[in-house]
């Protein structure tokens, strides 16, 4: 039987009751709610990695491995929240566009190979 949880991205939690801050109301099964669970999880751990390679002045990390496991963990994240969403939250992530733009990184429209750098990292 599904039951009604918030969840929220930004702080990486799902909550039985409406928090204050940003949110998405999603219904789900117990077994849908563990592997949502594990995309959050997954996602964070992907968050942690990529933020100690962002510095890195002299490299670029587009093209990195982290950098794609982060894209297609959140990808799925906001994949799953969408299957599992109320209108409303389907609605917003259409709205916002949000799984069109986590497909359609910025890096590979024209012009970005031919960059100041020459496209090198």
């Amino acid at each position: 039987m599904k039951e009604h949880y918030y969840v929220s991205i930004t702080s990486g939690t799902i909550e039985k009751h409406r928090p204050e801050a940003d949110y998405m109301e999603i219904e789900a099964t117990p077994e849908e709610l563990e592997q949502l669970q594990r995309l959050i999880v997954r996602e964070e751990a992907d968050d942690r990695i990529s933020h100690f390679k962002a510095p890195i002045p002299y490299k670029s990390n587009d093209k990195e491995q982290t950098a794609t496991d982060f894209s297609d963990d959140i990808r799925d994240l906001y994949a799953m929240i969408y299957k599992l969403g109320t209108e409303s939250t389907k609605q917003f992530i259409r709205d916002n566009r949000l799984i069109e733009k986590l497909q359609d990184t910025d890096y590979d429209y024209p012009g970005y190979e031919t960059s100041k750098n020459g496209g090198q990292a």
